[in-house]
């Protein structure tokens, strides 16, 4: 299994992203993925940027017909993070991300695997930290 990540910039696009795990991407690098995991990463505000561990999902579906600008996409079962005060995923603070930040050259790449690179070990903690609990049954 690969590890990839998606960066989506809350300012250029005009929104969040919308509901259900996936991430559409002009890569054809996500045609490759089927079965690999994928986190995307969500760019808030210009001064200072915040970044956050949004979603992770493992991919079991890619799609290569999208309308412009994206190309492609990818989709599959998997989580939102626990958005709320003490369990934010935010990056910024974490180990490592500075030179995370500067090895994506700023997120310019947009879509690229992080299989070998030593800040997969903190999205995963990160991720699993902020993983939505079960809910309990009535």
């Amino acid at each position: 299994m690969r590890y990839w990540v998606q960066y989506h910039n809350f300012e250029k696009l005009g929104q969040l992203p919308g509901d259900g795990c996936g991430i559409s991407t002009d890569k054809q690098e996500v045609l490759d993925t089927l079965g690999d995991t994928i986190f995307l990463i969500v760019g808030i505000s210009e001064n200072p940027r915040q970044y956050l561990l949004w979603e992770q999902f493992v991919c079991e579906e890619v799609l290569d017909d999208c309308p412009k600008p994206w190309r492609f996409a990818a989709l599959g079962e998997g989580w939102f993070l626990v958005q709320r005060r003490g369990r934010e995923p935010l990056l910024n603070t974490q180990p490592g991300f500075k030179e995370y930040l500067e090895y994506t050259g700023r997120f310019a790449r947009g879509f690229h695997e992080v299989t070998d690179h030593p800040f997969l070990e903190t999205l995963l903690q990160l991720s699993e930290k902020c993983k939505p609990r079960p809910k309990k049954p009535v």
